[in-house]
């Protein structure tokens, strides 16, 4: 019983050390300039698209309440 707990320990335990066995190699980045100039640029679009995606937003929102605070005064008009 002792040998079978030793040994289920010991291939637990390789288990989770072959992963880092596995990581220790040293990533190559061959990248140069123009490639993280190019995501960078890929970024800065997708960021400026998202500034007209705010401001709709808002101006949907700053609508709606402006409908809601008409529709509430002419409620409460026809009780005064």
């Amino acid at each position: 019983m002792k040998a079978v707990r030793i040994s289920l320990l010991l291939s637990i335990l390789s288990a989770i050390a072959i992963p880092v066995f596995a990581a220790a190699q040293e990533r190559v980045d061959d990248s140069h300039l123009l490639t993280y100039l190019f995501l960078g640029t890929c970024g800065l679009i997708v960021l400026l698209q998202l500034f007209p995606v705010i401001s709709l937003i808002r101006d949907l929102l700053k609508g709606s309440a402006e409908d809601e605070m008409e529709e509430l005064k002419a409620a409460t008009s026809k009780y005064q």
